[in-house]
């Protein structure tokens, strides 16, 4: 009961500031301090077990992954926050592997406290109003560099397992090598056909799947808040017919944005809880199905399935 009236006596809190944000025409960092960092740690806490935001008012897209579409949108401030998930042991140790120098990250934006926590879903805040069109360029051009970044991480993973596939395939032909010199020394005879060739350093180019089948499992879902109002959007990468290389274009996949939902809004009471359980329910998805996509691109869903069934 007692923690029901504390999370009541905060929802009343962030009425009342919400109110005075808007009554004083506050500037749109008053609203993220005041407001909205409220609503997040009152919807996902602040232990970051499993998922867990961070404000990323001065993230910048890192110019690999700037789509090439649109390069005049992407030097200013894109998104303010971004819920992000806790990856299992197994999951960031294949990161790592990935991600050798620190200057890296699993992102698409050089934020050190996100270096190994992918991005689920991101916010951006605004106090004026905008049309949804507006709106959806801005949070396009956003999820278009994480796809592109997300692109690269797939055919990294990919070499990384021929690489892996090669070495043992090597080791098992130095083992039967091994043993047929074995058998000669005691007169036995190797014929040209068992003669084993040095197995090729595979390449991007020969192992690059198409991201777009993994890509096309998973939403990526998209907060606007226009002050007190708080909307879902969703991009999504649709398998088309005219997709080009990624050399060319950044990101290869195509991508669609649907719009919108209304989650709530911070002006009363039930709306405010009605915010607050809509988050709530994005971050279940996110310790949920957005956990198992990444372990299946990472190559670690298989390894935790058997370790919980040990």
């Amino acid at each position: 009961m007692e923690e029901l009236l504390c999370e009541l006596r905060t929802v009343q809190t962030i009425n009342a500031l919400s109110h005075r944000c808007a009554e004083n025409r506050d500037h749109e960092s008053e609203w993220n301090n005041r407001v909205h960092t409220k609503v997040l740690e009152l919807a996902l806490g602040n232990d970051e077990v499993s998922v867990g935001f961070r404000s990323v008012t001065a993230a910048r897209i890192t110019s690999e992954f700037r789509p090439t579409h649109s390069p005049g949108l992407t030097t200013g401030k894109i998104v303010d926050y971004a819920m992000f998930l806790e990856l299992s042991v197994p999951a960031r140790d294949a990161i790592l592997s990935l991600i050798a120098m620190s200057s890296e990250s699993i992102n698409h934006v050089s934020y050190e406290g996100l270096r190994t926590r992918p991005i689920a879903i991101s916010i951006e805040t605004k106090t004026e109003s905008r049309t949804v069109e507006e709106a959806k360029v801005q949070l396009g051009v956003w999820v278009a560099a994480q796809v592109a970044r997300i692109e690269a991480l797939i055919q990294q993973v990919a070499v990384l397992k021929a690489n892996k596939r090669g070495a043992e395939r090597e080791a098992r032909s130095e083992t039967g090598r091994r043993g047929r010199q074995k058998s000669r020394g005691k007169g036995g005879r190797i014929s040209q056909s068992q003669t084993q060739q040095p197995t090729p350093t595979p390449t991007i180019d020969a192992v690059s799947p198409d991201p777009t089948d993994l890509l096309s499992q998973i939403v990526f879902p998209l907060l606007d808040v226009q002050s007190e109002s708080w909307s879902l959007f969703f991009g999504r990468v649709s398998i088309s017919p005219d997709t080009t290389s990624s050399d060319i274009r950044k990101p290869a996949s195509h991508i669609q944005i649907f719009h919108s939902i209304a989650l709530g809004n911070t002006a009363n009471t039930a709306q405010t809880y009605r915010l607050v359980k809509s988050l709530r329910v994005l971050r279940a998805w996110i310790d949920g199905d957005f956990r198992k996509w990444w372990d299946k691109i990472l190559g670690v869903d298989k390894v935790e399935f058997e370790e919980g069934s040990d």
